[in-house]
């Protein structure tokens, strides 16, 4: 009886030695696994700080976008606005060239009147 309790107890041993060596290599396979998903994770890990950063970049870059299309947009307010203000500028310097030639006309005008009036006089005071 004894020695088929060792026997049963030997067998038991080498299948517990065999079942040990599965989950040893069981364990060694996950372990290998898990390695593996930690480089996997740090590695996504960078490559997410990474976008970030050029996220962060390409967001700078559309602020300042944006802020060159606000200046451009107001330097053409301002441009129509000054060429605006030119053609003003330009309907009252032809008013006044105007004005001005007006009052030269009339002081030639009124000059002509005198020198005919004091012409007549003469006429009158020689007759």
């Amino acid at each position: 009886h004894l020695k088929k309790s060792r026997v049963q107890f030997l067998e038991f041993l080498q299948h517990f030695n065999t079942e040990k060596a599965a989950y040893t290599e069981l364990e060694q396979k996950i372990n290998a696994e898990c390695e593996g998903l930690k480089e996997e994770s740090t590695r996504l890990q960078d490559e997410l700080t990474m976008n970030e950063d050029k996220y962060a970049k390409y967001k700078s870059n559309v602020s300042c976008l944006e802020c060159d299309l606000k200046y451009c947009a107001s330097m053409s307010d301002l441009e129509a606005k000054v060429n605006e203000q030119d053609e003003t500028l330009g309907h009252l310097r032809n008013k006044h060239s105007q004005m001005v030639i007006g009052q030269e006309y009339s002081a030639k005008q009124q000059n002509l009147f005198t020198n005919l009036i004091a012409l007549l006089n003469l006429k009158v005071k020689s007759n």
